[in-house]
């Protein structure tokens, strides 16, 4: 999408809003309000366990939020942003139950579950001990790396990794 306007950014931005309230958010006689989540990060980072994240649902809930989004830390060796990104098996040491018993503790307080995962990154060190072909944009200079991570091409073919989420 592109757009322009003789009023500058701000200009160009409420432009940008008219035209996604207008076409693009979910339209009805009597639209919901866009529905308010809480994201674990501010409060764990990457120390992310199972108690923890249910006591923070618990607060979240009683705040009226609707949906709760458990962020980084809950998958793969995932301690820091050195390692784990890309490994999206669910952290057993962490949620020695898998995911399903907190997904049910965030149903139970009335809330929608949401899970944090960017698949368009990932960690050097999975490059290398993966079992699957990551292809040629890894190699030689031109890789684009930010904060510990590469940033994966998915326009490439061979950037087409097949992920799961298990747990």
């Amino acid at each position: 999408m592109a757009g322009t306007s003789n009023h500058g950014l701000g200009g160009a931005s409420r432009l940008l809003h008219r035209f996604e309230n207008a076409h693009i958010l979910p339209q009805s006689p009597n639209p919901k309000p866009r529905p308010v989540i809480y994201n674990s990060w501010e409060a764990t980072e990457f120390r992310v366990d199972e108690a923890g994240q249910m006591a923070i649902a618990e607060k979240a809930a009683s705040i009226g939020v609707d949906r709760f989004v458990m962020d980084d830390g809950w998958f793969g060796q995932r301690k820091d942003d050195h390692a784990g990104l890309g490994d999206w098996y669910v952290n057993k040491e962490k949620f020695p139950h898998g995911l399903k018993p907190l997904i049910d503790k965030v149903h139970s307080l009335g809330m929608d579950f949401g899970l944090w995962v960017e698949p368009e990154m990932i960690n050097p060190i999975r490059i290398y001990t993966a079992s699957i072909p990551i292809g040629p944009e890894f190699s030689g200079p031109a890789r684009s790396e930010s904060r510990n991570q590469l940033v994966l091409n998915l326009a490439r073919p061979t950037c087409a990794i097949t992920s799961r989420i298990s747990g």
